[in-house]
């Protein structure tokens, strides 16, 4: 199973970090991801309630994930798409800006362990 989890998660198609409200990944070209994996900085407590997740998709921008806290690590599994960028937004913070300590995107297609002949 750990190898699994390595597999998936070692090498995202993008990364960032910031102090804020939002964090913005950009591509040169469309990119396909299917999960996104958000970590905030909890050393002073953990300040994110609820947030949102939005896709450049076709030159506009379409939510594809609405959750609430992230904590230490959320994960975020999505149906694969192709983006041009993607935002993380805090919508709703116990303070004014909160630490996203890493927001990341990953496309993790490929054989793994539990992948099924003829299946993507």
């Amino acid at each position: 199973m750990g190898d699994e989890i390595r597999r998936r998660f070692s090498r995202p198609v993008a990364r960032t970090h910031a102090n804020g409200l939002s964090a913005i990944l950009r591509f040169d070209a469309p990119r396909r991801i299917d999960h996104l994996v958000t970590m905030e900085g909890v050393a002073e407590g953990q300040k994110i309630a609820r947030y949102r997740i939005e896709a450049r998709v076709d030159g506009g921008w379409k939510t594809i994930v609405e959750g609430q806290t992230v904590g230490h690590k959320r994960i975020d599994r999505v149906a694969p798409i192709d983006v041009t960028a993607l935002r993380f937004v805090c919508t709703e913070a116990l303070e004014r800006t909160v630490n996203i300590r890493s927001f990341a995107a990953y496309d993790t297609r490929g054989p793994g362990l539990f992948h099924k002949a003829g299946q993507r």
